[in-house]
């Protein structure tokens, strides 16, 4: 009976795959879903509730982000703006005294979220909609989540 002989060689001796697929695929992936981060209000349109946004956090090369384009300020955001903005001035006019508000604004520090899936469909309504399949955590669903600074 002949004898089988096994080559005992390396398949990936210099960890080339295990490098790719451990640390620089992950790192990769990661850097391509969006979840949440700190902005700047550059503008701010309160007739359709969406703003323009300035990404704080650099690059890691130290470049800045582009800015988030038609962002969209939910209802409990401009709707408490508006409501407190009424009572701030009923209360300073009953008591001549001041209390002090702050809404949402040009220079405002917001946090923003990226929807899992695309909005583009979404009419703001309780009703189902479409979606897209290849669109996930995009720069271009995006919801200002909360005011971190008015």
């Amino acid at each position: 009976m002949a004898k089988l002989h096994h080559n005992r060689i390396a398949v990936d001796q210099r960890n080339k795959h295990k490098n790719f697929f451990g640390d620089q695929l992950p790192k990769y992936i990661s850097s391509q879903i969006h979840c949440m981060e700190l902005a700047r209000v550059k503008k701010y349109d309160t007739s359709t509730h969406k703003c323009e946004l300035v990404p704080l956090a650099l690059q890691s090369d130290d470049d800045k982000r582009a800015n988030l384009l038609e962002v969209e300020v939910p209802y409990d955001i401009w709707h408490r703006d508006e409501v407190l903005e009424t009572l701030v001035k009923d209360y300073d006019s009953r008591t001549h005294s001041k209390l002090k508000w702050e809404k949402l604004k040009k220079g405002s520090v917001v946090l923003v979220g990226f929807m899992d899936r695309d909005t583009d469909n979404f009419t703001g309504s309780a009703t189902n909609y479409k979606i897209k399949p290849e669109r996930m955590h995009s720069l271009n669903d995006s919801i200002v989540l909360g005011v971190y600074k008015p």
